[in-house]
């Protein structure tokens, strides 16, 4: 079995609600490291596809007719199985990062009843690089077909994922495959690191929960002001420490599994001092239509904030 991974200390591991409801049902939880199961020696040839191999284990089979996996279109796909009742199906997926699978599938997949399995940790240790596993996905109620997801990020959109499945949603078939899985090479593969930084994390979340007192703060003065004056100048503040905190954030220095979540908080910082600044001009300026304008782009870059922090929370973090 694939090598499960533990979480640095003081990290609270969550999932963003936009995630699928497979890894909403329980979140990325880590739990204690188990020895890696190694692919059995007595193998019939390996099986290929894209840049990865797998052995192919004794009594298992090459498919000449590859599975198709519901709402996952994978490219280069290849697929071994010991029955005809469940397998592997190893290929490439086109992944939009932060998420860990296709913008496709998510809300197709239908709500499990929680067992060990389906809540197992999800970052993994396979032959030395580290995966996601989406654990017992169904999208029937029936909870057959039943699908155990693995996926390689290494840090651009087309990524090695492998997909174990049961026909009759035999966790133990899924086990099995899972242990042929495990032995998973990936040609130029490099260590990504998907473990939240305990350091970084720290860092975000006291500039943010800073930047989050400032602007009630600002709120509350804008809402009781008697005099444009005063709202323009609670405005231009919050601007200020919008702008301020953007720049901070810019100098973090996140995993690079987490820039991508990080650059995008930075730029929605960014939008919304601008919108904040335009607001406190309106106001200065005692134009209703233009303070109207404001007020909504104000509201839209809040908007585009909350998603940037949400994709950050989909790695992993507790940050905000």
């Amino acid at each position: 079995m694939p090598e499960e991974r533990k979480a640095p200390a003081g990290l609270i591991w969550g999932v963003a609600a936009v995630i699928v409801v497979a890894l909403a049902a329980g979140g990325y939880f880590v739990g204690h490291s188990g020895g890696s199961t190694k692919t059995t020696p007595d193998t019939k040839g390996a099986l290929s596809a894209g840049g990865a191999s797998v052995a192919i284990p004794a009594g298992w089979h090459e498919l000449e007719t590859v599975p198709k996996i519901p709402y996952l279109p994978l490219q280069d796909a290849k697929a071994m199985a010991p029955d005809a009742s469940s397998g592997l199906v190893l290929g490439t997926a086109n992944l939009t990062y932060p998420y860990n699978l296709p913008l496709t599938l998510i809300g197709h997949e239908s709500a499990q009843t929680r067992t060990s399995y389906n809540q197992r940790p999800y970052l993994v240790d396979i032959g030395g690089l580290q995966a996601w596993r989406t654990s017992g996905v169904s999208f029937s109620a029936s909870g057959k077909p039943l699908y155990t997801f693995i996926y390689f990020p290494q840090g651009k959109n087309a990524t090695t994922t492998a997909v174990c499945y049961s026909k009759t949603g035999s966790v133990s078939a899924l086990l099995d495959c899972e242990k042929a899985a495990s032995g998973i090479k990936i040609s130029g593969g490099k260590v990504y690191d998907l473990v939240p930084s305990a350091s970084y994390a720290s860092s975000l979340s006291a500039d943010l929960n800073a930047l989050w007192k400032t602007r009630a703060t600002g709120y509350q003065t804008m809402k009781t002001a008697k005099s444009p004056g005063v709202q323009a100048k609670a405005a231009q503040l919050v601007g200020k420490a919008y702008t301020v905190t953007a720049s901070a954030i810019k100098k973090l220095k996140p995993p690079p599994y987490a820039q991508l979540a990080n650059k995008k908080i930075a730029a929605a910082l960014t939008s919304a001092a601008g919108a904040y600044n335009r607001l406190g001009s309106a106001a200065a300026a005692k134009s209703s239509s233009r303070y109207a304008a404001a007020s909504k782009q104000v509201a839209s870059a809040e908007r585009a904030l909350t998603n940037a922090v949400l994709d950050l929370k989909s790695l992993g973090y507790n940050v905000g």
